[in-house]
């Protein structure tokens, strides 16, 4: 997994080179979206290190038990309150960095009794513009933020209920490679869940989630110096959902584990432009609008000999896009005279992957599989995106259909008491890749505007 730096902010996840609508990224199983339409606020920037208590990546079309997907999952798994007989504990921390005058406090508590604890966790982070080496300045490379969760659970018999809060508020957030900065960038995340265990001599355990969390997000240009035309950008993410996971022993050699999930997002994304001397303009570069989605997943672990195993899982997903009737519908009519205000699409992944103990120290896995991913709302209905890397606008294309990938790995891993070592080679073919085009056509001036055919 690599990491991709925006700004001196947020980081955001690759895998394998696919990043984006590519992979699921998603907090404790829960699905969320950004709002900002210049990619300025993957979901990882609304968490911080200090309330993580661990991340799962999965790889390629094996990751789809979170959603379609071509690239993998990354799920960032926020730390919980503990039941312990411990009634109190927890940790402080400061930190400075000379080379932003950087400022990252955070502190953390657990109260645990018999049967319910309580956890909460605060960071604060606040950085100047970077200086590089020699002393060179950064212009516009500052932030502000801070970040609260809490996290309550409760013992019900055998069972336990949780509840959780993330609140995280950014401001006066820089980004040197863009002609915008962020005025405001804040998230809330609600969720309550019910974890059964042994509900049956073969069921081990049965989760259920249910979610809701919003995203707001506002670029500024009015810090910065020689604007050719101000403009205001808000920004805003809404996303409701729910999933059942669980696992159960049909046999002594099959473990299969299932998730049906269901989750609703809907987005709207503005512009107002002033230009000097004349009227204010207002589009929407994210119309109104929204998806739907129920998955179901499906993984049987098959233990053949004891130093054998076969892995077979499968998902299938059913969308409705839609898009409200009104301005954002009308600006696309103009390119796309027969849009739709609702799209239905399936998608399925199904993978196979065998892993073998070799001697004592040595296991090898060898996976095949296929996944499909459905377009993100941005490739279907974006409305003049700008791209920083060639200068051109973007326009969404309503019908596209799912990007797929039929994708095979080949691992090998050494391993003794000390050390371990892995080798990894792998392929991937996409017959159907999402991927923006110039059209031949331009609108406006010598710079040109291009719309998507094939995003």
């Amino acid at each position: 997994m690599y990491l991709i730096r925006r700004g001196n902010y947020g980081q955001e996840p690759m895998l394998r080179g696919m990043t984006g609508g590519q992979i699921n990224l998603t907090i404790d199983g829960m699905k969320m979206f950004g709002a900002c339409t210049d990619k300025m606020d993957p979901v990882s920037i609304y968490i911080e290190p200090q309330n993580l208590k661990s991340i799962q990546a999965t790889l390629g079309s094996d990751g789809s038990k979170l959603g379609a997907t071509v690239g993998g999952s990354v799920d960032m798994q926020l730390a919980q309150a503990t039941l312990s007989s411990k009634p109190v504990s927890g940790r402080a921390g400061f930190g400075y960095q000379s080379a932003w005058n950087g400022f990252n406090s955070h502190a953390n508590a657990n109260y645990a009794q018999q049967k319910s604890a309580y956890y909460v966790s605060l960071n604060y982070r606040k950085a100047d513009d970077y200086r590089a080496g020699g002393g060179a300045v950064i212009p516009y490379s500052q932030y502000e933020k801070i970040n609260l969760s809490a996290n309550g659970k409760w013992a019900v018999g055998q069972d336990t209920l949780q509840a959780s809060a993330l609140l995280d508020d950014g401001w006066n957030i820089g980004f040197p490679a863009l002609p915008m900065d962020v005025g405001s960038a804040k998230a809330r995340i609600y969720s309550l869940a019910f974890q059964r265990f042994r509900l049956h001599e073969r069921i081990q355990t049965l989760n259920t989630k249910i979610y809701f969390n919003s995203v707001f997000h506002a670029m500024d240009d009015s810090h910065r110096e020689n604007v050719v035309m101000h403009m205001d950008m808000p920004g805003t993410s809404t996303t409701a959902g729910g999933f059942v996971e669980g696992n159960f022993h049909p046999s002594g050699k099959h473990t299969i584990s299932f998730r049906t999930d269901y989750f609703h997002n809907q987005v709207l994304a503005e512009m107002t432009m002033y230009p000097e001397g004349g009227s204010s303009m207002y589009m929407q570069t994210w119309p109104a609008s929204g998806r739907s989605d129920v998955g179901f997943y499906l993984n049987d672990v098959y233990k053949i000999t004891r130093g054998t195993q076969l892995f077979i899982n499968g998902r299938v997903d059913w969308a409705n896009t839609t898009l409200q009737e009104g301005f954002g519908m009308d600006q696309l009519q103009v390119f796309y005279p027969n849009v739709q205000s609702g799209y239905q699409q399936i998608t399925s992944a199904f993978n196979v992957k065998l892993k073998q103990l070799i001697k004592s120290n040595w296991i090898a896995e060898v996976h095949a599989g296929y996944g499909e991913r459905l377009p993100t709302l941005s490739e279907s209905f974006g409305f003049y995106l700008f791209n920083r890397y060639d200068g051109y606008d973007y326009i969404g294309q309503p019908d596209l259909v799912p990007e797929k990938n039929w994708s095979t790995d080949l691992t090998l891993s050494y391993f003794t008491d000390r050390v371990q070592v892995t080798a990894t080679g792998f392929y991937n073919y996409l017959p159907d890749y999402i991927f923006f085009s110039h059209s031949s056509r331009t609108i406006g001036d010598d710079t040109g505007c291009a719309w998507r055919k094939d995003l």
